[in-house]
């Protein structure tokens, strides 16, 4: 039913080198919620749990990550993938993951990052981490990051648990710290040694890592690709397993599909009325095969006044609550962005444009909103967005205005059709909270994100700010709403926002590069300076997006993947996003 991960890695251009077998134990699976007997109040749950081949299997795992901070990654990995991967890694596995980790960064010397601990405790402490290790330094000292990642599983990790340490490099050793004897030491203890390594050009360094898998008893990952590093940093073959299914037995209905990062499962699943007999079964690299089962109850749902959600089902399924009145995500969503005007006039003077962004606070208020180009750290490099107001549902719009110079590389009648995005030379747009809870545009990311609810958000004044009028349409922003999706969500809106030219407007469709995607978005009404929402809601099966971010959904330069929206007015005149456009002769209309 799931492909293997070698299957999924020769398609992603990848390359996995076995390294000497590894002493493995017995596999075992573990469905960790919901809890055996628990009373459900909505009609589907999320299935989470655990499987491993490795340690003492499904009593969880104790992760050490060791990142490579040497100088050459400022060319192997400018726009900081590793950092990606890592933050992708911790959003993959679901609530309340038996999974403790920690953070090891090396160069000439090692440095405890993070301590080991629980993982919903710490997404902040590794983002603030990630956040003061942009500018990477020193020569490489892997033997080193390898004895520190020891030493923290020696002092915190668990009984009864996978203890792994997972080593990514760009490179071989250069301090002689003796990478091979510490993996060695480490394995005689009962760690797994895996290492991932980019190389350029040449495998010279990765042979060399191979060795230090072996003595590891662990395996080395390979590619040549820095934004292939995502999938490498949560396969399932880091404990051994194959593959999770996870099935309703009383429907005899599997879940959608299984979300397996790093042996945690996640897999929503659809319920009945009354009892729901619920299995995982995992099997391993070997074909081995483990069961694990539990049964729940299902009542009649909870309703709440003013139509809002139940917050269901909770850690406690049985415990169902009417939650406060504002639905928000935990971290910070930049759910739109673009540019205003979309068509600058520099042939008639025109030398400035905005920078513009649609922001919704989550738990915490916003700390800063930024524009950064991925090759520059969030600060040095990064330009700060203002408050300009707060649109009727809550949601802030944050703006910076552009000078326009003779250097820019701009042509007339050219438009700049990818400036959002993951590539270098591409830029973000990050929201950060006041405990760095952070969100990127155009990230749109499935994972643990589920709702949390608040009783008020920050307020501000209302956005009226009118921008300027063409003869021509303009789509002025785009974004998804949410654009942070929860495992076992179904649905999100495709928005953007639509400024009239001379004529009123025909149409607005999201379409993909080659043609073979058209969805229709229709208008949901002003946004408060008379620019027009225009929005169209795509349905998908519960779990049917993988976990991870789609980064580079918004387009021209990969048609197969990347989409456009175009508004078309009645005369026929037409705009596409996300194309900013430097007019020789594009005048206002009044």
């Amino acid at each position: 039913m799931f492909p293997k991960i070698q299957d999924l890695m020769c398609c992603f251009g990848l390359i996995i080198v076995m390294a000497l077998p590894a002493t493995v134990s017995a596999i075992t699976v573990q469905i960790d919620r919901p809890l055996n007997g628990a009373v459900i109040k909505t009609d589907n749950t999320l299935v989470t749990g655990i499987a491993s081949a490795v340690g003492s299997g499904g009593q969880g795992i104790d992760l050490m990550l060791v990142l490579d901070d040497s100088g050459s990654l400022s060319s192997t990995d400018p726009t900081r993938e590793r950092f990606e991967a890592t933050r992708q890694l911790l959003g993959t596995f679901g609530p309340n993951a038996n999974i403790h980790i920690g953070l090891v960064f090396f160069e000439t010397n090692a440095t405890l990052a993070v301590p080991l601990q629980q993982v919903s405790n710490v997404s902040s402490a590794i983002n603030d981490a990630l956040l003061k290790h942009q500018m990477p330094s020193g020569s490489t000292a892997i033997g080193k990051g390898i004895q520190l990642a020891r030493q923290e599983l020696d002092a915190k990790g668990r009984g009864n648990t996978a203890k792994i340490i997972l080593v990514f490099t760009d490179g071989g050793e250069t301090q002689n710290s003796q990478p091979e004897t510490k993996a060695g030491e480490a394995f005689s203890q009962g760690y797994m040694v895996h290492v991932i390594c980019l190389f350029s050009g040449s495998s010279i360094s990765c042979d060399a890592n191979q060795k230090i898998a072996q003595a590891g008893g662990g395996q080395l990952f390979q590619t040549n690709q820095a934004t292939q590093l995502i999938p490498l940093f949560r396969a399932a073959h880091l404990v051994e397993i194959d593959n999770v299914i996870v099935t309703n037995k009383t429907t005899n209905q599997p879940a959608n599909s299984v979300h397996l990062s790093m042996g945690n499962f996640t897999a929503p699943v659809n319920l009945v009325l009354g009892q729901n007999l619920l299995e995982a079964v995992a099997t391993d690299t070997d074909g081995a095969i483990a069961t694990d089962a539990v049964t729940v109850i299902v009542e009649s749902p909870l309703v709440c006044p003013e139509n809002r959600r139940p917050i269901c089902p909770t850690l406690d399924p049985s415990n169902c609550q009417c939650p406060p009145t504002v639905r928000v995500k935990k971290r910070p969503q930049v759910i739109m962005a673009g540019f205003d005007p979309m068509l600058v006039n520099y042939g008639g003077g025109e030398t400035t444009f905005k920078v513009l962004a649609v922001v919704r606070e989550g738990g915490l208020p916003i700390k800063h909103v930024i524009v950064k180009e991925n090759t520059t750290d969030p600060f040095n490099g990064g330009m700060t967005m203002q408050l300009e107001g707060q649109l009727k549902n809550g949601d802030k719009v944050y703006s910076m205005t552009y000078d326009i110079t003779g250097s820019d590389a701009f042509e007339f009648g050219k438009p700049l059709s990818n400036v959002f995005g993951s590539r270098p030379g591409e830029y973000r747009i990050v929201a950060i909270d006041q405990s760095w809870g952070m969100h990127a545009f155009p990230d749109l990311t499935i994972g643990n994100n589920p709702d949390t609810f608040v009783y008020e958000i920050t307020q501000a004044r209302p956005y009226t700010t009118r921008g300027i009028r063409r003869h021509s349409p303009q789509v002025i922003m785009v974004g998804f709403d949410p654009i942070l999706l929860n495992f076992g969500d179904d649905h999100f809106k495709i928005k953007a926002v639509v400024r009239e030219g001379s004529s009123p407007i025909q149409h607005v469709v999201l379409k993909r590069g080659d043609g073979g995607f058209n969805y229709t978005l229709s208008p949901e009404g002003d946004i408060g300076n008379g620019d027009i929402m225009y929005s169209a809601t795509y349905s998908f099966e519960p779990g049917a997006l993988a976990a991870g971010s789609f980064r580079d959904l918004l387009g021209t330069q990969n048609p197969l993947n990347e989409h456009v929206v175009e508004v078309i007015d009645r005369f026929g005149d037409s705009h596409t996003f996300p194309g900013l456009e430097i007019c020789a002769s594009c005048p206002e209309y009044p």
